[in-house]
């Protein structure tokens, strides 16, 4: 199977394969080159321009890369259900945010009754949402089930892509049969853990983690010219996910890199950049 390569000023190479670039080319995703990820700040900051698509990538790429981490971990699993749990933590990664508007958060007010992007019965685990406003959520989870239609994703992958996003959507008979596998995925790739089965001095999911390196650009704007892939907290991180600890991500000796981080988050003044910085806070566990 060919694979290609993307140039990424973060994460330098993210290689894709065929059946991801068919997903990756599919114009409801290609759309997210012209979404800002933070909205209105660039006008303030000219350099905070990154777009959803960039951030999908960095998202796919980590989640991946975390959880082949992650593998030497899971002896009970046959390799042919861990490559397919990493082709749904990647998917999952890459499609988390197709539901945004224009202009991210600040469009959801605008957004249609939950009830007019509404799935199929059988993909819930429960009843289907109701009387209340749809969420970027909800449209990337409306896009998934529609991407079965586009013949871009078989019906039982997009049904565990979904599952992986959002605990109200039932998985496929296969992945459900492989519970711990659902819930590592959910961590990687949205944060969320069921119980106690994942307890972390860091939250270590991939969309919370690709904030930082989003970041860099208006890091280096305003004169933090380190530079995520150089810092001392984030080489500290990638050393720290080799030992397959509970606490993937505890890290001592660089919480001052890590104040900076908040610094710089909170002085741009959007919400959605202090949300952000919340999700960096090294005390927060799953419940």
């Amino acid at each position: 199977m060919s694979v290609y390569e993307i140039r990424d000023p973060i994460h330098r190479t993210i290689l894709i394969t065929e059946d991801e670039r068919r997903v990756v080319d599919h114009p409801w995703v290609q759309r997210l080159r012209h979404i800002k990820q933070l909205g209105f700040v660039s006008l303030v900051y000219p350099g905070a321009v990154h777009d959803r698509f960039q951030h999908s990538l960095g998202v796919m790429h980590l989640a991946g890369d975390r959880f082949r981490r992650l593998v030497p971990s899971l002896p009970d699993f046959a390799q042919a259900d861990l490559d397919r749990a990493y082709r749904l933590a990647r998917l999952g990664g890459l499609l988390h945010d197709v539901g945004h508007g224009p202009y991210s958060h600040s469009f959801e007010e605008f957004l249609p009754s939950v009830s007019q992007v509404r799935l199929p019965d059988g993909w819930y685990a429960g009843l289907p949402p109701a009387a209340r406003q749809a969420k970027h959520e909800d449209l990337s989870l409306a896009i998934v089930h529609a991407l079965v239609g586009e013949g871009v994703l078989a019906e039982d992958e997009a049904r565990d892509v979904a599952a992986v996003l959002s605990s109200t959507i039932k998985p496929s008979r296969w992945l459900a049969a492989r519970a711990p596998l659902l819930g590592i995925l959910r961590a990687l790739v949205s944060g969320t853990t069921p119980g106690h089965e994942v307890l972390l001095s860091l939250p270590f999911e991939s969309d919370g983690w690709i904030y930082p390196a989003v970041l860099a650009g208006v890091l280096l704007v305003e004169g933090w010219a380190h530079g995520w892939h150089t810092h001392p907290l984030r080489r500290s991180i990638v050393e720290n996910e080799g030992s397959h600890r509970t606490d993937l991500f505890y890290v001592t000796g660089y919480l001052t890199g890590l104040v900076k981080l908040l610094i710089v988050i909170m002085s741009l003044g959007a919400a959605e950049l202090f949300d952000a910085a919340v999700s960096l806070v090294p005390w927060r566990i799953a419940a």
